[in-house]
């Protein structure tokens, strides 16, 4: 089992005009909208089990859980689209992962030659709440929405493979095959709507 843990915080200057750098109105390391950065997160755990049948064949199971948040506050054209309060845009999202994949393994060798041939199926979905796009003025005021919604995504997935080692040389041939699901639900419309597709 492993668990694990990340948090980060910042503050940036982004993109600046070379000019306002030439005409001394701010530094090479100043800011325009110095109130640009954000800050993110996230938390995982994981389970593992190995299971050896023989010498030479076994089975690995994984199993894992991640809470991810994000919210970044950016501004590439500064007062260009609202000279007024500006053209900061926050972009937010929190996501739930948890996802499975089992694999078995045979060891070969013939002779001088190696080889591992690789079975495996697993699935992952994520539950993502409230991303979102929104005009806002030092990180405080909304202004306008752009985009709010949640995504449901499941992938499912099979793959097989089969690896040959001799000497120096390797060789790698496989196939994977994914099916992907996914639902948007739009929070800003007036009416209810869902886009699904697989």
């Amino acid at each position: 089992m492993t668990l694990s843990k990340f948090s980060s915080r910042w503050d940036a200057s982004g993109q600046i005009p070379n000019r306002a750098v030439a005409d001394g109105f701010i530094t090479r390391f100043g800011a325009i909208d110095d109130t640009e950065g954000g800050e993110t997160s996230r938390t995982n755990i994981t389970l593992k089990y190995h299971k050896k049948i023989t010498k030479d064949r076994y089975i690995t199971t994984q199993a894992y859980m991640s809470n991810y948040d994000f919210q970044l506050f950016s501004n590439f054209t500064f007062f260009l689209n609202d000279p007024i309060n500006g053209d900061q845009i926050k972009q937010k999202e929190q996501r739930n992962l948890y996802g499975m994949e089992s694999r078995l393994t045979q060891n070969y060798n013939l002779g001088s030659v190696e080889g591992k041939f690789r079975l495996a199926a697993g699935v992952r979905y994520d539950d993502i709440n409230n991303i979102a796009l929104f005009n806002t003025v030092n990180r405080k005021t909304l202004i306008q929405g752009l985009a709010l919604g949640n995504i449901n995504e499941t992938n499912i997935f099979a793959y097989t493979d089969y690896t040959a080692n001799y000497k120096k040389w390797q060789a790698n041939i496989g196939v994977r095959r994914d099916q992907i699901y996914y639902l948007y639900e739009n929070s800003l419309t007036t009416t209810y709507e869902i886009t699904e597709k697989k």
